[in-house]
């Protein structure tokens, strides 16, 4: 006798609740995605500042703009 939960014939994984049909089963992964889309783009714009200074830094570091002896200016606002 084999056990499902172990690897048996009938078995499934164990997230899967068995008395679902197959429009549930849909539903669950069309909601499931679409929150996984709604938390990227949230994640996205609160990163997107830190993001752009850090890909300005390493715009810097590797063009080697700046020299010895260079003086920068810089503005507020």
């Amino acid at each position: 006798m084999t056990d499902p939960a172990h690897g048996g014939d009938n078995a499934l994984p164990a997230t899967v609740d068995p008395s679902l049909g197959e429009d549930d089963l849909r539903t669950f992964g069309i909601s499931l995605l679409t929150s996984a889309g709604v938390v990227g783009i949230i994640v996205g714009l609160a990163a997107r500042h830190t993001l752009g200074n850090v890909f300005a830094g390493l715009q810097v570091a590797l063009a080697h703009m700046l020299a010895v002896d260079d003086v920068v200016v810089g503005s507020r606002g």
